[in-house]
């Protein structure tokens, strides 16, 4: 199907919907005027209206994630007719170089210029360094395999004085500012259309690299500088498999010292007047939290990978093993940074019930405005929901005193959907029921939740020998990290709050 018959499609599906949706509204309405035969769904659950309304939604999602898929496609084709386009130019005569008016392949939309190049023969370097980079790593990972390593990967490591038979790598991990703009562009888009993204910063890059190559991590000491989209493929992956911590506020220290942070507590304190000759009896001192984040190290365990795959072709092992690594530490960060108690704290246990629901087993409306308003007006001017996709199912069926959906899809326009007017982020680390003393919902400014990352690297390992009766060369990620929730001593005064099911 072309992307024109799917948006068609959707149309009509949107319609149907809708029309399941405004009868499902008048039953409940009848019911809850006294109605008690009426059914919420004619036949209960097994019955054909509630079968329809759950395929047309299946439909729905389906089509929502190949119109995404297709809009994906036609990107990557623009991506690489423009990407043949420089390679053309970069290889014609030095006159036909690049001028400090194009813009960078590695960052479109940026000139030369704009990155600082004050001259075309640096500008040529530093495309030839990312390369280099790039052939270096292939060749560091294939080493003891039967990969077929040409010309052009022995001349990288001799141009960049690597030695490949180093077992251990370090990858310099973005700063905090460069992480954080990444964070930003994930919120203002639709959760479908965010692949496009994560395959714009892997073949592209944030700024040009300039940095000197080093060493490898052992007996020589020292780093080298991993090609950029190692780093990126690690990173993105973890922030794609952890939704929740593209919306936590990322910091990225130099090392893994304990850091604290004073919350005040001063809200009931206020100025008073002074008298001539009387003594001021207005003392009182704020409340204090220090807030402390460590380090805690992690290892995303062995990714092992056959000899046949290098034998045959290796061309972008090093985003293969990249993202496997990102995605294990995403998935382990977003469990720790939910519901952990331990080590790296949980955003759900820092945070207090704010909304208790009307009743056990389910969830209204008014539990979703009164959950909102538990939340002090300070931090509500952010505040965005959080919540397991089994709740978001539930949600998408409630509407307000006027008949009106919670739920508002905006994927024609490209930005991200909501729930009564703010954003939400599906969390599958959260509680998926309603059953007693679950907590379902989150609610608040969640960038009080800071995620601690200990740079300035994460650490690749290889190891070639531990798995050769496999026929296989294992890798491994260490990093370091700490979270936590940035909250006050009082409740009340706490940036989250959830919701509990009694």
């Amino acid at each position: 199907m072309t992307i024109a018959e799917i948006r068609s499609q959707l149309k009509d599906l949107a319609g149907k919907i809708a029309a399941l949706h405004k009868a499902y509204v008048a039953r409940r309405d009848q019911r809850n005027g006294g109605d008690e035969k009426v059914e919420l769904w004619p036949g209960g659950e097994e019955g054909a209206e509630r079968k329809q309304w759950v395929e047309l939604n299946k439909r729905y999602d389906e089509l929502t994630a190949k119109l995404a898929e297709l809009e994906e496609d036609a990107a990557l084709v623009a991506r690489a007719a423009e990407v043949g386009d420089w390679l053309n130019r970069s290889t014609a005569e030095p006159n036909n170089r690049p001028q400090l008016d194009d813009q960078l392949p590695s960052r479109p939309g940026t000139t030369y210029g704009d990155a600082g190049v004050d001259s075309r023969d640096v500008a040529r370097a530093i495309e030839q360094r990312q390369v280099d980079l790039t052939l270096c790593f292939q060749t560091w990972a294939a080493r003891g395999t039967p990969a077929r390593l040409t010309d052009a990967h022995l001349a990288a490591c001799q141009r960049q004085a690597f030695d490949p038979s180093i077992g251990e790598l370090a990858c310099e991990m973005m700063d905090t500012e460069r992480f954080a703009a990444i964070q930003r562009r994930m919120r203002d888009m639709h959760p479908e259309l965010r692949g496009r993204l994560f395959d714009e910063l892997l073949l592209g890059g944030n700024s040009p690299e300039t940095r000197a190559l080093a060493g490898g991590i052992g007996s020589t000491g020292g780093y080298i500088s991993t090609p950029a989209s190692v780093v990126r493929s690690i990173e993105l992956a973890q922030i794609e498999f952890g939704a929740f911590l593209a919306e936590a506020q990322t910091i990225t220290t130099q090392t893994g010292e304990p850091m604290a942070w004073p919350v005040g507590d001063d809200i009931d304190n206020e100025a008073s007047y002074t008298d001539e000759n009387v003594e001021t009896t207005n003392d009182a001192d704020p409340g204090f939290e220090a807030v402390q984040w460590r380090s805690h190290d992690l290892q995303s365990g062995f990714v092992k990978v056959p000899f046949r795959l290098f034998r045959d072709s290796f061309v972008n092992i090093e985003l293969l093993i990249g993202r496997m690594i990102g995605e294990r530490f995403g998935r382990k960060f977003a469990s720790e940074a939910t519901n952990g108690t331990s080590k790296i704290q949980g955003i759900i246990p820092r945070s207090p019930v704010g909304q208790t629901a009307a009743a056990a087993g389910s969830i209204t409306h008014a539990d979703i405005v009164g959950l909102e308003h538990s939340v002090d007006p300070a931090y509500r001017g952010r505040l965005m929901y959080m919540f397991h996709d089994f709740v978001l199912e539930q949600l998408r069926l409630l509407t307000d005193s006027q008949n009106r959906p919670l739920w508002i899809s905006n994927i024609a326009v490209g930005a991200p959907d909501t729930l009564n007017g703010r954003r939400y982020v599906i969390n599958q680390k959260m509680d998926n029921s309603f059953a007693s003393t679950k907590k379902s919902v989150a609610a608040g400014d969640l960038s009080a939740y800071k995620w601690r990352r200990v740079g300035p690297s994460l650490r690749l390992k290889r190891l070639v020998e531990r798995f050769a009766e496999f026929d296989q060369t294992a890798f491994i990620g260490y990093q370091s990290a700490d979270g936590n929730l940035l909250r006050p001593n009082r409740d009340a005064a706490c940036p989250v709050q959830v919701l509990q099911h009694p």
